[in-house]
């Protein structure tokens, strides 16, 4: 379902002066923070071969993942600080490990195929492509500003891209091995940067809006053919009329705008009980596709059967 489409049915509810995507930009992320509702995972599965993986921008959450077909833990931020240690590289009994949050997706050393951080051959050149594609966007009236290492030594340069002949690029004075900062506004189709000597491998995925890139990471096992990931998603920062949103369930939705007409006029309340309702509809809704899937408790009182007897249960 589109915005459009939510518009066309539920525009009216917002205030006589309001405006419809910006009281919808303020429903949705609270909506899909109460829980995991009808269509907000989804799995997905990678390479473990570089001993990390970069979620994609649109995830909020990893929510559970295997790793080459075995269930494995998932560890948070504060895990090697506490239990472990920072080893470069971990156990396969692990689990996979959040590393933060990085400004690209894949290093450039990996880019590049070598092993050490110190065997890259230092960049000057970036180039912009049109996502998923292996050509340049033929016009672009937004900015990309990248922040990168000056190679050799502590500083920093910050170049903004440029078209040179027909090829959108980001020309640096100086060399470097490390990108630290890619922010962007005004994107109004997704690209891709890439290294110009590597251009089938993708850097980082700016998309469409205004903002910073930030992707969450996180390190597994060297060797670990695949990895498994179930996902939450993000509510994306820039909305318009063609974005598809996956909360789709129109009644929550309108309590939902009802909440924020309420607390717009101070009346916490009446908008506590629409925020409750929109939640017990989600819910229905949730436990009406999951169908036979939904889980059970079961209790034998006698303390029969193959289950563990509850002792004193009275």
């Amino acid at each position: 379902m589109t915005v459009a489409e939510v518009e066309d049915i539920l525009g009216a509810y917002v205030s006589p002066d309001g405006d419809f995507l910006m009281s919808l930009s303020q429903v949705l992320p609270r909506l899909q923070e109460m829980g995991l509702w009808k269509d907000l995972t989804y799995p997905i599965t990678y390479s473990g071969a570089l001993g990390y993986v970069s979620l994609p921008g649109d995830t909020d959450s990893v929510l559970a993942c295997s790793l080459d077909e075995y269930p494995a833990a998932v560890r948070s931020l504060w895990h090697d600080v506490i239990f472990s240690g920072r080893h470069p590289i971990i156990s396969s009994n692990t689990g996979i490990v959040d590393d933060g949050f990085y400004p690209i997706t894949l290093d450039m050393k990996d880019v590049q195929g070598v092993e050490l951080v110190a065997d890259i051959a230092p960049l000057t050149t970036l180039t912009v492509l049109d996502s998923g594609r292996t050509t340049p966007p033929t016009s672009f009236d937004g900015t990309i500003t990248v922040e990168m290492n000056v190679n050799g030594t502590g500083a920093t340069q910050t170049v903004s891209a440029a078209f040179v002949s027909t090829n959108l690029n980001i020309v640096a004075s100086e060399g470097f091995t490390k990108v630290t900062k890619i922010s962007y506004t005004g994107v109004l189709e997704p690209l891709d940067i890439v290294d110009p000597n590597f251009p089938t491998m993708v850097m980082a995925t700016i998309p469409v809006g205004t903002g910073t890139l930030r992707f969450r990471r996180f390190r597994v096992a060297y060797g670990t053919t695949y990895v498994h990931l179930l996902l939450k998603r993000v509510f994306p920062k820039f909305i318009d009329s063609s974005t598809e949103i996956f909360i789709s369930n129109i009644g929550a939705i309108k309590h939902g705008l009802l909440a924020v007409i309420s607390e717009d006029n101070s009346d916490l309340e009446r908008a506590g009980r629409h925020w409750g309702q929109a939640a017990y509809l989600l819910d229905q809704e949730l436990k009406s596709i999951m169908g036979a899937a939904k889980p059970s408790i079961r209790v034998d009182l006698s303390g029969g059967g193959s289950a563990a007897p509850i002792q004193n249960f009275y």
